[in-house]
């Protein structure tokens, strides 16, 4: 979506940098992505990296993209965050993920079937200072009933509803229904992300069929 037609959609003027048209995410490209979180009890829109970096021996970083809903407050990194009420909301139109069937390893791509704007409920690490940049993380949680039909994955995002946004922002409630799963599909794309995590190319949402691999179920072969 165009920055005008994102603008119209969370009646709000974006800031400098918010990203538009492909603001899609994938583990290989730890973008920038446009986020909503709150301030004395707004929602506003703003701009974060995605994964929080964990400092390690020799100076070394890790980073982590990722937050088990189930288990946020048993881990200092996330419960830091929870006790401050840095929650927010990734607001992008779709996402990538891969799966791995019969030795190959391929993207799929997950999106809102009519388009519009997307979004995951996510913890929010702000930058202070001059220089420091805003990082963010998505939650996951085990698929409900029915979801595996449509999310081959051991672990889905939390998939927030626009209606739902300012109780995950405000007041950390996560409804217990999900997203309506009709309105969604995932489907197989051509591998150009995984080659090249800046490529934004005309046919990186297009579905693609891969030969013999009709099926993108992931519970057969285990994740590489």
């Amino acid at each position: 979506m165009e920055r005008d037609a994102v603008e119209e959609a969370l009646g709000t003027p974006l800031p400098e940098g918010f990203p538009s048209g492909f603001s899609h995410v994938c583990a290989y490209t730890r973008p920038r992505v446009g986020v909503l979180f709150h301030r004395r009890r707004s929602v506003l829109p703003g701009v974060a990296r995605w994964g929080l970096v964990i400092l390690q021996g020799a100076g070394r970083e890790t980073v982590v993209p990722n937050a088990r809903w189930e288990t946020l407050s048993e881990r200092p990194l996330f419960r830091r965050l929870l006790e401050r009420g840095e929650r927010c909301v990734l607001v992008l139109d779709g996402f990538y993920e891969t799966v791995r069937r019969y030795g190959v390893v391929y993207p799929l791509y997950c999106r809102k079937r009519a388009g519009g704007l997307f979004f995951l409920a996510g913890l929010l690490d702000v930058g202070e200072g001059r220089g420091k940049e805003s990082r963010c993380v998505v939650l996951t949680r085990s698929p409900r009933r029915g979801e595996r039909g449509l999310f081959p994955w051991p672990r889905v995002p939390c998939i927030l509803e626009q209606g739902e946004l300012g109780s995950w922002i405000m007041e950390g409630r996560l409804t217990s229904e999900g997203p309506s799963l009709d309105e969604y599909e995932v489907y197989p794309v051509r591998d150009h992300i995984l080659k090249d995590p800046s490529y934004r190319g005309a046919d990186a949402t297009t579905p693609f069929r891969y030969s013999g691999l009709e099926s993108p179920d992931l519970f057969d072969e285990k994740r590489s």
